[in-house]
């Protein structure tokens, strides 16, 4: 029988852990905007047997949909009719466009853009994005599950999910350095604790900004995640970033699709760092390897990748990199449009793809 002193400690101690987390979650609403009450976290994705992972099909959500095919947006045919011109979006979550309604995502507005802009030609764009995808899933993506889709045109939208496997220990060519399909169960009951528990979730971060302080300031040697952070990437990492890029070019051509390829829109700059902290919290989870001048070398450098890529390979470019501004209102973070920025980046897309028709004979503009 437990003593009435183990009993009472017992109580004390729930209490007190019921504080935390309340106070925890006060400061969620509070500061962060979040439910007091934590949700279950919307899964969009699945895991899958060519790639790391692929849109869960059918999926309906207040901001989410997919189709029955696995893609973002509405039903489509696999073998388009004839008179439309499919044009299919390939690359990540900004082509997937988080956090934004379908009607806001770059494909979505790219489809809407063109359609209005020419009306004798049905235009028809598909969103291929998949969140965390780099050019070496995309690459796949476009071989097994593009291909039949029958696309004229494939836009390939890359960059920034290619900086954080630069750097990463063990670097492999495909990525597989990267790519761990199953987390270890020791970070999977972590993952499932902070998900229910504002407390626990503010103290994971909490431990991850003095590990990142004390690195920064050479205080202690923490490796957060077991990864060191550096201050520039490697020229191996672009190498396979440019190949990759090449072999989708070389692949949409060998199937008569034409690509096009655009540098990569960021509004990560030293102003931004120092004035907008807030909106850069994701940076470090998403390039654990890399410093924030690491990335900023890695913007540079895979941009210039692509340029390099558009000038020898003779492909159809648009360097959305220059054209679109480094501010918060065409980015909501450091990557992902707002819906303002996707309008702005479909308009850009809009105008070389409408050039280059032009130039076709068999279509009348």
């Amino acid at each position: 029988m437990i003593s009435k002193k183990i009993f009472y400690s017992i109580i004390i101690c729930s209490l007190f852990l019921m504080v935390l987390e309340v106070t925890a979650r006060l400061q969620d609403v509070l500061f962060d905007g979040l439910p007091f009450f934590n949700k279950k976290p919307l899964i969009i994705v699945k895991e899958s047997t060519y790639l790391p992972i692929t849109l869960i099909p059918n999926l309906r959500s207040p901001t989410y949909s997919h189709n029955s095919l696995g893609f973002r947006g509405k039903e489509f045919l696999t073998r388009k009719n004839e008179d439309v011109y499919r044009i299919v979006c390939l690359g990540g979550s900004a082509v997937y466009g988080t956090c934004l309604s379908e009607q806001e995502t770059l494909p979505a507005q790219l489809e809407v853009v063109l359609n209005d802009a020419y009306r004798d030609l049905k235009f028809e764009v598909i969103n291929a994005g998949v969140p965390s995808y780099t050019t070496m899933d995309s690459l796949i993506n476009l071989a097994t599950r593009i291909l039949p889709l029958e696309p004229d045109m494939i836009i390939i939208y890359h960059g920034y999910n290619d900086f954080a496997p630069n750097r990463y220990p063990d670097f492999k060519s495909d990525y597989t350095h990267f790519r761990i399909r199953k987390k270890a169960k020791s970070l999977e009951i972590l993952d499932i604790l902070s998900s229910k528990s504002s407390f626990i979730r503010n103290m994971i971060n909490l431990y991850y900004k003095i590990a990142r302080f004390l690195n920064k300031h050479k205080a202690f040697d923490i490796k957060v995640r077991g990864t060191r952070t550096h201050n520039s990437c490697v020229q191996e990492g672009i190498d396979v970033f440019k190949r990759n890029l090449k072999s989708m070019v070389y692949l949409a051509r060998a199937h008569d699709i034409v690509p096009i390829i655009s540098t990569y829109a960021m509004a990560i700059n030293e102003e931004n760092l120092k004035n907008h902290p807030e909106r850069f919290k994701n940076l470090k989870t998403h390039c654990p390897s890399l410093t924030d001048k690491g990335v900023l070398d890695a913007k540079k450098r895979y941009n210039q990748a692509i340029r390099e890529i558009a000038k020898t390979e003779d492909v159809i470019f648009i360097d959305n990199g220059k054209l679109m501004p480094e501010t918060f209102e065409y980015q909501y973070d450091y990557c992902h449009f707002t819906a303002f920025g996707a309008r702005k980046t479909a308009e850009n897309f809009a105008k070389v793809i409408l050039n280059h028709l032009e130039k076709r004979a068999d279509i009348a503009f």
